[in-house]
C-alpha cells in the first residue's frame, strides 16, 4: 500500500505542478514581452547594436591588411 499510495502522491503532484507550472511559464513570457518590447529597453538595444558595430568596424580597419605587401611581410615576420 505504501508504493501505490507514493505512486499516487507523486503523479497528483505532477499533474498540479505541471499545469501550475505552465500559468506560470504563461505569465512570465507575457511581462517579458512587455518588457521587451518597451521603447526604453528597445532604445538600449539600438545603442548596444550601434556600439558592437561600431566596435567591429575599428576592430576590423586595425587587424586586416589593406594590401597584398602587407599580407607578405605578416607571413614573413612569422
Amino acid at each position: 500500500m505504501g508504493v501505490k499510495s507514493l505512486a499516487l502522491g507523486l503523479a497528483a503532484g505532477y499533474v498540479l505542478g505541471a499545469r501550475a507550472g505552465r500559468q506560470r511559464y504563461e505569465q512570465i513570457a507575457k511581462v517579458s514581452s512587455k518588457v521587451w518590447n518597451s521603447k526604453p529597453v528597445q532604445a538600449g538595444v539600438g545603442k548596444a547594436r550601434d556600439a558592437a558595430g561600431a566596435g567591429y568596424s575599428s576592430a576590423k580597419a586595425k587587424f586586416s591588411p589593406k594590401d597584398d605587401d602587407e599580407i607578405e611581410a605578416a607571413a614573413v615576420e612569422f
